[in-house]
């Protein structure tokens, strides 16, 4: 693994122990099932979901907010357009699905996931629909998922 050259303050905030890690896709993407898949980046997420609106307006809607980078405003967007289109249930599947990986293939968190946990953080942040962090700590940390998102954006505790 390449060394970082981490900034000075935040070396110092991680000696004292005030330091949040917030994982996104980005950490989730370096997994890889045993056929060498990984999981999707949050664009290329957004992207797949938004396949998914059938009418061509709102889906271009989705589109156009992806190309611009404006990915909250894009997932907010999709869900609301599969909400009304009354297709949350394949929403959900599909984002399982990619996150997971096959069932009979999921995705095993990387070294990555180990390289983190050595910095001993005592709160973790996601928006990660996967659970492959939980996975890396074996399940070391409490989990605090927000009551509005079955799955979706997490904390977590140790």
């Amino acid at each position: 693994m390449p060394v970082v050259a981490w900034p000075a303050p935040l070396l110092d905030r991680i000696v004292a122990d005030r330091w949040v890690l917030f994982l996104g896709s980005g950490v989730s993407a370096t997994c890889k099932n045993n056929k060498g898949d990984h999981p999707p980046t949050w664009t290329d997420l957004l992207s797949s979901l938004c396949g998914l609106i059938s009418d061509t307006r709102l889906r271009r809607i989705g589109e156009e907010l992806i190309r611009e980078h404006d990915l909250l405003s894009a997932a907010d967007h999709i869900r609301y357009s599969l909400a009304q289109e009354g297709n949350l249930t394949g929403y959900e599947q599909a984002i399982r699905s990619a996150v997971e990986g096959p069932a009979a293939d999921r995705y095993v968190p990387s070294k990555v996931f180990s390289y983190l946990l050595r910095l001993e953080p005592r709160v973790v942040f996601t928006t990660n629909y996967d659970t492959l962090f939980q996975q890396a700590s074996k399940n070391g940390f409490r989990d605090h998922s927000f009551p509005l998102a079955k799955s979706g954006p997490r904390t977590s505790a140790r």
